[in-house]
C-alpha cells in the first residue's frame, strides 16, 4: 500500500491565539496541517520541487476549514515539514503569500538550506584544508553564532527560539575528506554562508548538499542536519525507467569542447602557477606504470594513456586559488588531476513518470540511481536522479529528471 505524504506546521512560537490543543511537542510544538485521512486537515495544490544542491519549493492553498488556517495566517514565523508516510522529505519556510476573494490562500515556501542564503560572512582564507573543515567553520561555526542570540542584545524568548528553527547540526559531512582533497579557498569579498559552500565547494567537488531532520528534534533542541555527500553509485532504487515504458523525455549530446588529455595548473583569472624549470615528475599506479607525466622543463601535466589515444589536448587546471608557484601541493594535485581525466563520453539527460507513490514501492530519492534502458539503441546503464517534482494532491503526475553518461567508444547507437 502507497503511503500518504502529510504536511506538518512548525511554528516557532505558539501565540494566544493558537489551536494549541492541536499542537504537540514542548521545544518544537508542531501539528497537522495536511492529512488526505482526517477530516478538515487538507489542503490544495500540493506542487512540490527538489533539486541536487537547491533548497527546493513547495506551495500550498489553504481555506478557512482547515482549523489551522488563523495559525498561518497570523505571521510568516513558521515551517512546513513534508513526510512520506514516516519519511522525511523536505521542509520550508514561507516567503510569499496571496489571497483571493474567498479568503483561499497560496503560500510558496523555500527549503531551510536557503537559511544560509540569509546570513552574511565576511572575507575569509582557507589553506590546505579538508572539505569538512570549510563546512565546520562557515555552517556550524559562524553561521551559526550569527544566527544565535544567546547573550545578545536580541536575546527574547521568541527571538531564541527563532534562532533555533534556523541553525543546523552536523550531519554527514566527510565524505569529501580524501588525501587529494585539501583546499585552498580565499575571497576578499562578503558571500551568504550559500554562496560559500555553492562556489567555493560544490561546484568543485559535485556531490549532494542537503538537509534532513534530526532524530530526535525535542532532545537535541534543533530541528536541521546539513549534510554533503559525494556520488555514490551504491545508492541505487530498482525502480525501471525505460524508453517506450516511462520516459517522456531524453537527449543525447556527445561533445568534446571541454575534453583534455593534459592539464596546465592556473589560476581563476588564467595565471599560469608553474616555470618551466623542473626535472620530469610523475605518479605511478600500483604496478609502477606511469599515469601522469610532467616532462623535463614543461608545464603541461599529461595523462599517459589519454594522450597516447587521443593525442595532445591541453587544457586548465583553475581549481586551485593559490599563488605559490612550483609549489608542492600545486604539482601533486596537478598531476592527480591530470591522472583522473577520463575519455570523452556521451552525456545524456531525461524525465520519466515516477509511479512509486502510487505502487507503494521505496520512494525516489534526489541522488539516487536507478537502471535505464534504451532497447533502440541498445543500452542499458545507470542514470543519477537530479530533480522530483511531487504533486502531493495528484500522485499521478509525480516526475523525476536524471542524467548519465557512456563511454563514447562503447559499442552503442547514439
Amino acid at each position: 500500500m502507497a503511503d500518504n505524504y502529510t504536511v506538518y506546521l512548525y511554528p516557532y512560537t505558539l501565540t494566544a491565539s493558537s489551536h494549541s490543543d492541536l499542537y504537540t511537542g514542548d521545544v518544537f510544538p508542531h501539528a497537522v496541517l495536511h492529512d488526505p485521512s482526517i477530516p478538515g486537515r487538507f489542503l490544495m495544490q500540493l506542487p512540490l520541487e527538489m533539486a541536487e544542491s537547491k533548497s527546493g519549493s513547495f506551495s500550498f492553498t489553504i481555506t478557512p476549514d482547515n482549523p489551522l488556517y488563523s495559525d498561518v495566517r497570523q505571521n510568516m514565523d513558521w515551517e512546513v515539514v513534508i513526510f512520506r508516510g514516516s519519511r522525511f522529505v523536505w521542509a520550508g519556510y514561507p516567503v510569499q503569500r496571496e489571497t483571493d476573494l474567498y479568503r483561499w490562500t497560496t503560500y510558496t515556501c523555500e527549503g531551510v538550506l536557503g537559511y544560509l542564503n540569509q546570513v552574511y560572512l565576511p572575507s575569509f582564507l582557507y589553506t590546505n584544508v579538508k572539505p569538512s573543515v570549510l563546512i565546520d567553520d562557515v555552517v556550524f561555526r559562524k553561521y551559526n553564532t550569527e544566527v544565535s542570540t544567546t547573550g545578545t542584545a536580541e536575546t527574547t524568548a521568541t527571538a531564541a527560539q527563532r534562532s533555533k528553527h534556523r541553525m543546523f547540526a552536523r550531519g554527514s559531512i566527510d565524505g569529501f575528506d580524501k588525501s587529494n582533497s585539501r583546499i585552498v579557498r580565499y575571497t576578499e569579498k562578503t558571500l551568504s554562508a550559500m554562496e560559500i559552500l555553492q562556489t567555493r565547494l560544490v561546484s568543485y567537488f559535485g556531490g549532494n548538499l542537503y538537509v534532513s531532520m534530526v532524530s530526535d528534534p525535542e532532545k537535541a533542541g534543533v530541528l536541521w542536519e546539513l549534510h554533503y555527500k559525494p556520488s555514490d553509485p551504491e545508492n541505487t532504487n530498482p525502480y525501471l525507467v525505460a524508453v517506450g515504458k516511462n520516459i517522456t523525455e531524453i537527449s543525447y549530446n556527445y561533445d568534446t569542447t571541454s575534453f583534455y588529455t593534459a592539464l596546465v595548473p592556473a589560476t581563476s583569472d588564467g595565471s599560469v602557477l608553474v616555470t618551466a624549470s623542473n626535472e620530469e615528475q610523475s605518479m605511478k599506479d600500483g604496478d609502477g606504470s606511469i599515469t601522469a607525466l610532467r616532462r623535463k622543463n614543461s608545464v603541461i601535466f599529461r595523462n599517459v594513456a589519454l594522450v597516447k589515444a587521443y593525442g595532445l589536448n591541453v587544457g586548465l587546471y583553475d581549481k586551485l586559488e593559490n599563488d605559490y608557484v612550483d609549489s608542492a601541493e600545486v604539482i601533486g594535485r596537478t598531476l592527480q588531476a591530470a591522472k583522473d581525466l577520463q575519455p570523452p563520453k556521451v552525456t545524456f539527460e531525461g524525465s520519466a513518470k515516477d509511479t512509486t507513490a502510487l505502487t507503494g514501492d521505496a520512494p525516489l530519492q534526489i541522488a539516487q540511481y536507478v537502471p535505464f534502458q534504451d532497447s533502440t539503441r541498445m543500452l542499458s546503464c545507470q542514470m543519477r536522479i537530479t530533480k522530483l517534482t511531487l504533486q502531493l494532491d495528484d500522485l499521478t503526475q509525480n516526475t523525476l529528471e536524471l542524467s548519465g553518461y557512456v563511454d563514447a567508444n562503447n559499442p552503442w547507437r547514439f
